[in-house]
Parts: C-alpha cells; structure tokens; sequence
C-alpha cells in the first residue's frame, strides 16, 4: 500500500509547488508555510484543495485498488490554530468554519483528503471480505 499526499493552490503552477520555489522535503512546517504565503502574498485567487490517492497493490504487483480524496479550502493570509502539522494552520475549510489546525483529530479524519480515500479503501475491504466464501 503506498500514498501520494498533495497541496493543490490555485495561484500555484500545476505541480502544487510555487512558481519558481522548490518544495524542499528538508524545510520544516513554518519554511514551507513561509515560502507559501510568502508567493501568494497579492494574489486574490487562494482556492486550495488537498489530494490524498492510496494503492493496494497484490502479492504479484499489479495494482488491486486506487482512492482518492480531496478536501476543498483556500489558504489564509495568517496561520491559526496549533494542532496538526504542514499546512494546516494556513488551510481554511469553509464548510468547518476553521483551519485544519483548529480541528480536533476526530474532526479533521472524518473530513479531510486521508480521511475519505482511507473511508474509499475500508469499503473496498468490506467488499471483498463479503466476497470471501
């Protein structure tokens, strides 16, 4: 089983990284957010969505499952709240009224990217063990 994780913004080039910045793995939460808001900083258009796909894949490799998940926000000009970690004080959920940040774990598992392709993969599992003679 593996994951692929991603921050799409809109006032972003379309791999998810800031026009010109590269997305370090080595930058801690507070550059990343830094370099973020810093790129966005007049841009009106900050409609965000994060993306979470899972694979399962069979003993041989051949792909079993794909789920995919998306939470839909926009990016805050200021980060909020002190929980979870990344981007989540600067994602703001409408629907909640609140950052990711500002969500309890509960809170943000039962809506969030992970959240639901996980919930997808669950169902795919209850499925085949119904199947399962």
């Amino acid at each position: 089983m593996g994951d692929r994780r991603r921050l799409r913004v809109s006032g972003t080039r379309p791999s998810g990284c800031p026009r010109h910045l590269l997305c370090s793995l080595r930058a801690t939460d507070h550059e990343r957010i830094a370099r973020l808001l810093n790129e966005l900083d007049g841009v009106s258009d900050r409609r965000a969505e994060f993306i979470c796909v899972i694979a399962l894949a069979r003993p041989d490799g051949t792909i079993a499952v794909t789920t995919e998940g998306r939470c839909h926000g926009e990016i805050l000009y200021t980060p909020q709240g002190s929980g979870g970690f990344g981007y989540d004080p600067i994602f703001w959920v409408p629907s909640q009224q609140r950052t990711f940040a500002q969500l309890s774990t509960a809170e943000k598992h039962q809506i969030s990217h992970r959240g639901q392709a996980l919930q997808q993969l669950r169902t795919y599992f209850a499925q085949q063990l119904q199947q399962t003679p």
